[in-house]
């Protein structure tokens, strides 16, 4: 968890202000293979929120989705729909 959110600092705006990891769920997947899901959470500074629309915000989450599965898709990390 901690190389992803090293990734997330790294790749996130200059406004992210704290990313940690809010859950953790071990499980198995249909095959039967180990598989464990984190949740994340993303905190923004908001001293100039206004200035940020929704279509911003989501355009620098799908791009740092895109960077965590870029260095750590060979690990099998992905966002689970």
């Amino acid at each position: 968890a901690g190389d992803i959110i090293g990734t997330l600092q790294i790749k996130g705006p200059d406004w992210l202000g704290d990313v940690s990891v809010t859950d953790r769920y071990d499980h198995r997947d249909e095959s039967g293979a180990d598989v464990r899901s984190l949740t994340f959470a993303l905190r923004f500074d908001v001293g100039d929120v206004e200035s940020r629309s929704a279509d911003e915000v989501n355009t620098i989450l799908e791009s740092l989705i895109a960077a965590v599965e870029a260095n750590w898709g060979h690990r099998g990390v992905k966002l689970r729909a």
